[in-house]
């Protein structure tokens, strides 16, 4: 892949130089470094559908039993995402990097939550009010714990370029039955920009199906080089089901119980044009399919509170700013507040701060964003 700069002065065009990576951690301008002091190069690819968040616990190097797990991002939403970093030019890593991220991803299930409340706690790359608030919210921490043990994770492979034998690995993983946790190949390529700066391109280039977990044998000869992985499939009764919620669930544990009609009529409506629920370990999205790919176009609704469209999520899944507009225009004129929040760059809304009026203001806009986005689609 090639990646051109193009100036509008003279309309001249020049190909850039692809950048070299000297390291995959030590170095300032590394994968693991870049990914955890700016956690959004990995957060912001569309198809990993991670809810938009300002809170963010992240660590490098994370002990594991069984190894450093690279980079762990956890958000306020209950996203558990394992990164592991690989460059394309150590051939050596590629034979077992699949492998050793699946033991990293079981050892990573079996960790004490107050080792790893105070390792976020004493991380560079978590601000320190962001650990102490979420940390002493008892249902952020009980749901913390239920989704570890179960092994809920996003699981990303990470590199300046996807070597073909990762992704030959990742389809004999797929193929096997039962495991809880999704595994993405993302790349961050890298380019020179000019003797300050650096391009750098995330995008995603292939993950399996999301199942359930099963117990995984896992055996590595390292100098053999070889590796081999069995699964079984657990009793219903053992940890192995995932930790989501579903609808009764979620209205069960509204912060404001009478918001529970507003909500149950919104997923019908929701459902007549055509979109999707999907519930998570505290929140559902609701979804579209546009142009063959969903767009979680409502992220984040949660039992606390919601987040409001941004345009970063307008951005993120090339949404049509005129209808953006029109969404926007809808909440100046029938929640004030609302718009006020989003033109300060602020999406988080708490049930406690809001009328039932004005939840069902916001759906409603939520509705007629999605009507919108089909007629565009289809037209």
């Amino acid at each position: 892949m090639a990646l051109f700069n193009l100036n509008k002065n003279d309309y001249s065009i020049e190909e850039l130089s692809p950048h070299r990576f000297k390291s995959e951690g030590m170095d300032k301008v590394s994968p693991q470094e870049l990914i955890a002091t700016f956690p959004s190069l990995i957060l912001s690819i569309p198809e990993i559908e991670v809810s938009e968040t300002e809170k963010l616990l992240v660590t490098r190097e994370f002990n594991t039993s069984r190894g450093p797990i690279d980079v762990l991002i956890i958000t306020e939403n209950l996203d558990i995402v394992l990164i592991e970093t690989k460059l394309f030019r150590n051939p050596e890593s590629h034979r077992t990097v699949v492998a050793q991220t699946i033991d990293y991803v079981r050892a990573l299930s079996e960790v004490d939550i107050d080792l790893l409340k105070n390792n976020f706690k004493n991380s560079k790359y978590t601000k320190p009010e962001v650990a102490n608030e979420l940390f002493k919210d008892d249902f952020f921490v009980s749901a913390l714990s239920k989704n570890l043990l179960t092994g809920n994770f996003k699981v990303m492979i990470v590199g300046d370029k996807i070597h073909p034998n990762i992704l030959n690995m990742v389809e004999s993983i797929q193929s096997a039955p039962h495991l809880a946790f999704t595994i993405y190949l993302a790349e961050i390529r890298p380019f020179e920009l000019d003797d300050e700066n650096i391009l750098i391109y995330p995008k995603l280039v292939a993950n399996t199906n999301e199942v359930e977990r099963s117990v995984i044998k896992l055996e590595i000869d390292y100098k053999q080089k070889t590796h081999k992985i069995e699964s079984s499939i657990p009793q219903k009764e053992s940890k192995g089901s995932r930790p989501i919620i579903n609808a009764e669930q979620f209205l069960e544990s509204l912060t404001v119980p009478d918001f529970a009609n507003v909500i149950r009529e919104f997923w019908k409506d929701w459902k007549e044009l055509g979109g999707d629920i999907r519930f998570g370990v505290v929140g559902f999205s609701a979804g579209l399919n546009i142009g063959g790919k969903r767009v979680p176009l409502q992220p984040g609704i949660f039992n606390d509170g919601l987040h409001l469209i941004t345009y970063q999520v307008v951005g993120k899944y090339n949404v049509d700013e005129k209808i953006y507009d029109r969404y926007k225009n809808e909440l100046k004129e029938n929640f004030p507040v609302g718009y006020d929040l989003l033109i300060g760059n602020k999406s988080k809304l708490k049930y406690m701060d809001i009328s039932q009026e004005e939840l069902e203001s916001i759906f409603k806009a939520t509705l007629n964003m999605g009507r919108s986005l089909l007629k565009a689609d289809k037209d």
